[in-house]
């Protein structure tokens, strides 16, 4: 594929590698090749693409086999596959989200979206982290619940100016980067700390607006998300869960994990599947102890 084509594939596509993937980073790393699932996949893809080809918003470069893939693996069949995808581009055209390369834009209180500061605002140092720890590995997002303020970000913030939409698409454009760079289908994890989380910081209406992020970011970014880890939870954690479940996407749900890393090895080595234990804070068992936890440890 030609640098204009890398363009056109989106402005924040800096390599195509996707036919000589690199080797795995490390003996943990077990993403799979791209053009392996491609091949896996074909025939379903191919017909996804003959359901789509005469929608008016159809890019054949931009809507290539990657981006069918993703459709394929999260809604298995081609009908259901291609009616998310429909409502995906519409989504992007509407929000001219295939202009713009916002990856230097970092999702933090410096950003340069100024609902996205003013969430950040309301959040304590280090209290959220949008981190890609190694170049050609998975972006995690670093949630510290003690931190956050729940009641002033509902009041600061409409669901309009709820951020999440940014912070998505930052991260798909992050890892749609590295997926074509290194080869590898590669997704983001969530962990999310409640040390120290108490009930009453607890707010109906903020788990209402991420249960809403949630779903739409099952249905707009597929294969984006690959689990979401809770450490350090609380007694009554289970009874709020249990509240949160239904309002959130059932794919969403699914990639919940209840862990304790400083306890249990075989749960620690889950991380290592994304970073490496030198990339990881001491704090869910790893070598890092830099605080607050950097947005990028290696250039």
């Amino acid at each position: 594929m030609t640098t204009a084509d890398n363009q056109m594939a989106g402005p924040w596509v800096d390599e195509y590698n996707l036919e000589n993937p690199i080797d795995p980073c490390t003996v943990h790393d077990d993403r799979p090749a791209v053009k392996d699932l491609i091949a896996e996949h074909r025939l379903k893809i191919d017909k996804l693409r003959a359901s789509l080809v005469e929608d008016p918003l159809y890019d054949p470069i931009k809507h290539d086999d990657l981006w069918l893939l993703r459709y394929m693996l999260s809604h298995k069949k081609v009908d259901k596959a291609a009616t998310a995808a429909k409502a995906t581009m519409v989504y992007r055209k509407t929000k001219q989200l295939d202009d713009t390369d916002i990856r230097t834009d970092w999702p933090s209180s410096k950003s340069q979206q100024p609902n996205v500061v003013t969430y950040f605002n309301c959040i304590e140092d280090g209290g959220l982290v949008f981190s890609v720890p190694h170049k050609d590995r998975s972006m995690l997002m670093m949630v510290n619940y003690a931190k956050f303020d729940l009641h002033r970000l509902v009041k600061d913030l409409t669901m309009d100016e709820w951020p999440f939409g940014y912070c998505t698409e930052w991260s798909f454009q992050m890892l749609d980067s590295i997926t074509r760079r290194t080869g590898r289908l590669t997704k983001s994890i969530r962990i999310v700390d409640l040390d120290g989380f108490e009930s009453k910081q607890y707010n109906k209406e903020n788990i209402k607006r991420d249960a809403a992020n949630a779903k739409e970011m099952e249905d707009y970014y597929p294969q984006a998300l690959r689990s979401l880890y809770i450490v350090n939870a609380p007694f009554w954690f289970a009874t709020t869960f249990k509240v949160m479940r239904p309002l959130m996407p059932k794919r969403f749900v699914e990639k919940f994990n209840v862990i304790a890393p400083l306890k249990n090895k075989k749960e620690f080595e889950l991380f290592l599947k994304h970073a490496s234990e030198d990339h990881l804070p001491t704090k869910l068992g790893g070598n890092h102890e830099e605080y607050p936890y950097p947005h990028q440890i290696v250039k």
